[in-house]
C-alpha cells in the first residue's frame, strides 16, 4: 500500500489519464472501423439493388446482354469485384479487377431475390473485401443465376492501421507527458501540506503566536490552515489565561500566605500576652477563611470550564429567593448604613439552580455593598412582564466602573480599583462565578455604570433552561 499522499495523487492521476486515453484512442478506433465499414456494406448494397434491377429489366432469353450491360455498368471499379456463377458454381462471368482470381462461390448469402443478402467479410485472394450473393431467376439460355459481388476493403485496413499507429505512437507519449504532469500537480497540491506541517512542528507554547501562511492554495487547503490558524488562536488565548490565571492565583494566595507566616512566627514567641494572641489566631483565621473562599471559587470556575459541573434544575420561586436573599445580606447593608429597597418583586416560578442563583444574587449584593459609600441605596428589583424571560437588576448609587473597564469586569482576578479591593476582601472572581451560572442557566448579565453616579447589574433568565 502506497503511503505517501503525494505518489498516490500521482498514481491516481497518471492511472486516470491513461485510462481516458485508452477509452478515447479505442473509442476513435472502432467508430472509424465501423463508420468505414458501414459506407462500404451501403455502397454494395447500393450495387446489388442495381443489379438486380437490371436483370428485371433484361429479358430472360438475353443472358449475353446481361452480362456485357452489368460488366460495363459495375466492372471498371477498381476495388468492386463481380462474378457470375451458375447454379452448379461454375464461373460464367468474371470482372478484369479479379485478374483470374475466384469469389468465394456462397450461395447460402443470397436472400432468393426478395429483400438484403448477408453481407460477410471473406478473400479475393488477394486482398480481404465484404461479400454479398444475389440470387437470379433461372434463365432459359443457362444464363447465371448467382452474383457475387465484393467490395475490397484494403482501403478499410490501410486506414485502421494508420490510425493504429498514430494512436501507438501518440498514447504512450501522451501517458509519458502525463508521467511529468501528475508529479508537478502531486507536488503542487502538497506543497501547501507540507507548509502547514513545517509550521505545525514550529509552534510550541513558547511560540504560540507563528500562523501558517499560504501563498497559493486550493480553497479546501486554504480552509484548513484557517481553521489550522484559528485552532492555533485558541490555544494562545487558553495558554495566556492559564499563564495570567497562575499569575494571578499566586498573587491572590501570597499575600494570605505572607500575613499567616509573620502572624505564625509572632505567636511562637512569648512577648504576646493573652489578648494579644488571640487578636494574631483571629486575624489567621480571617486569612484561611479568605484563602478557602479563593480556592472554592477556583474550584467552581474549574468546573464550568471543564463542563463537570452540573447543575440541581428544579422548580424553585425566584421571586422568594431574591427576597431571602436580601434579607440575609441587610445586616451587611445596615453596618454600613446602607438603604436597601426591594423596589418590585413580581412572584415568579422557574426551574433552575436555586443554590447557585441565591451565589448569583450574594456576590452581587456584596460587590454593590463593598462600593457604594455609607448613606448610599441599593435597589433590587424581579419583573417579567409576561414574558418567558425574567429581569433581575441590582442597582447601587456606588463608585461607579469607567467605561473602559467594563469589557473586563468578568474576567478573573480582575479588580478595577485592585487596592481597594484588597482592602475588602475581593479576590476579582465573584462576577466570573456570576456570568458563568448566569450562561448556565441560558441567561445573559449586563453591567451598566458611570463613575460617581453607581451601577446597574441586569440578568436575564429564561424560566425553563436548557441546562441539566
Amino acid at each position: 500500500m502506497i503511503k505517501s499522499l503525494k505518489t498516490r495523487i500521482a498514481v491516481w492521476y497518471i492511472a486516470l489519464s491513461t485510462a481516458i486515453l485508452l477509452g478515447f484512442g479505442l473509442a476513435i478506433y472502432f467508430t472509424l472501423s465501423h463508420g468505414l465499414r458501414r459506407d462500404r456494406e451501403n455502397l454494395l448494397r447500393v450495387d446489388s439493388e442495381q443489379i438486380r434491377a437490371l436483370a428485371r429489366s433484361q429479358e430472360r432469353n438475353a443472358r449475353d446482354e446481361f452480362i456485357e450491360e452489368m460488366g460495363e455498368r459495375f466492372g471498371a471499379k477498381p476495388d468492386e469485384f463481380i462474378q457470375a456463377f451458375a447454379t452448379d458454381g461454375r464461373s460464367l462471368y468474371a470482372t478484369p479487377s479479379l485478374k483470374g482470381r475466384q469469389l468465394p462461390f456462397k450461395p447460402e448469402l443470397s436472400s432468393n431475390g426478395r429483400g438484403e443478402s448477408s453481407i460477410i467479410e471473406a478473400s479475393n485472394g488477394r486482398e480481404p473485401v465484404l461479400l454479398t450473393v444475389i440470387r437470379l431467376w433461372p434463365r432459359e439460355d443457362g444464363g447465371p443465376e448467382f452474383v457475387s459481388l465484393a467490395i475490397s476493403l484494403a482501403s478499410v485496413h490501410e486506414a485502421e492501421e494508420r490510425l493504429l499507429f498514430i494512436l501507438l505512437l501518440s498514447i504512450p507519449l501522451a501517458i509519458i507527458i502525463s508521467l511529468a504532469g501528475g508529479a508537478v500537480l502531486a507536488r503542487r497540491a502538497i506543497d501547501p501540506v507540507d507548509q502547514i506541517t513545517a509550521t505545525a512542528k514550529q509552534i510550541t507554547a513558547q511560540s504560540l503566536n507563528e500562523r501558517i501562511k499560504l501563498v497559493r492554495a486550493d480553497q479546501e487547503l486554504q480552509r484548513l490552515a484557517d481553521a489550522f490558524n484559528q485552532m492555533v488562536t485558541r490555544l494562545e488565548d487558553a495558554f495566556n489565561q492559564v499563564r495570567q490565571f497562575t499569575a494571578d492565583a499566586s498573587h491572590e494566595l501570597r499575600t494570605p500566605l505572607a500575613i499567616l507566616t509573620g502572624e505564625t512566627q509572632l505567636a511562637l514567641t512569648d512577648n504576646l500576652n493573652s489578648d494579644e494572641t488571640k487578636q494574631v489566631f483571629k486575624s489567621s483565621l480571617e486569612e484561611l477563611e479568605r484563602m478557602t473562599k479563593i480556592v472554592d471559587n477556583l474550584l467552581a470556575l474549574s468546573r464550568f470550564d471543564s463542563k463537570d459541573a452540573v447543575l440541581e434544575i428544579q422548580r424553585i420561586d425566584l421571586s422568594d429567593l431574591v427576597i431571602e436573599t436580601c434579607e440575609q445580606m441587610r445586616k451587611a447593608t445596615e453596618a454600613k448604613h446602607l438603604d436597601l429597597v426591594i423596589d418590585k418583586i413580581e412572584p415568579l416560578e422557574m426551574m433552575g439552580d436555586g443554590f447557585r442563583l441565591r451565589q448569583v444574587i450574594r456576590n452581587l449584593l456584596d460587590n454593590a455593598i463593598k462600593y457604594t459609600p455609607e448613606g448610599g441605596q441599593i435597589k433590587v428589583a424581579l419583573e417579567t412582564n409576561g414574558s418567558q424571560t425574567s429581569h433581575l437588576t441590582i442597582a447601587d448609587t456606588g463608585i461607579g466602573i469607567p467605561s473602559e473597564e467594563l469589557t473586563r469586569i468578568f474576567d478573573r482576578f480582575y479588580r478595577v480599583d485592585k487596592a481597594r479591593s484588597r482592602e475588602l476582601g475581593g479576590s476579582g472572581l465573584g462576577l466570573s462565578i456570576v456570568k458563568r451560572v448566569v450562561e448556565a442557566h441560558d441567561g445573559t448579565i449586563v453591567i451598566d455604570s458611570q463613575p460617581g453616579v453607581g451601577t446597574t447589574a441586569s440578568i436575564y433568565l429564561p424560566k425553563s433552561p436548557s441546562a441539566t
